[in-house]
């Protein structure tokens, strides 16, 4: 549950903090570029083959701050508390974020967006596959741990 929470806060403190740090800086146009899912403007430059979220600057600094960021956070957590905790916090954090943008699996959605989206799923699983096989042990496993391989050179 604290891996779920810490994605919940830092995904929606990230969210809100990049928002706000592009529109600041660049403008609210260029804001309104960190999620082209929902920018009606974004889907008809991608339907005309104008846009791609892979070649914007912007999209892919959302990936890294509101997709990675969160997930490598809420995740880490989980994973002090038990090596599988992330593959839970990843998977409600992907259901969520499936649920969110439904829209992007329509038929009539522009495919070069929905690309931007799986490149959303992909960071998330790569980031779930780092702390899933990262060894996160608390003490007590690490000493079990030293133990098994003390006896395993004994054996050899």
């Amino acid at each position: 549950m604290a891996g779920l929470a810490v994605l919940l806060v830092a995904w929606v403190a990230l969210a809100f903090l990049v928002w706000e740090v592009v529109a600041r800086v660049a403008g609210r146009e260029e804001a309104m570029r960190l999620v082209p899912y929902v920018n009606v403007h974004l889907l008809e430059e991608a339907e005309e083959g104008t846009y791609a979220p892979w070649r914007d600057p912007v999209f892919l600094l959302r990936l890294i701050a509101n997709t990675v960021a969160p997930f490598a956070v809420g995740a880490w957590v989980a994973g002090r508390i038990n090596r599988r905790a992330p593959l839970a916090v990843s998977f409600l954090g992907v259901v969520a974020l499936l649920w969110l943008h439904r829209q992007v699996f329509t038929p009539d959605f522009p495919s070069v967006v929905r690309a931007g989206f799986v490149m959303d799923l992909a960071a998330i699983a790569a980031v779930t596959a780092a702390f899933t096989s990262l060894r996160n042990a608390g003490p007590s496993e690490r000493a079990a741990q030293q133990q098994d391989e003390a006896d395993e050179a004994r054996e050899g």
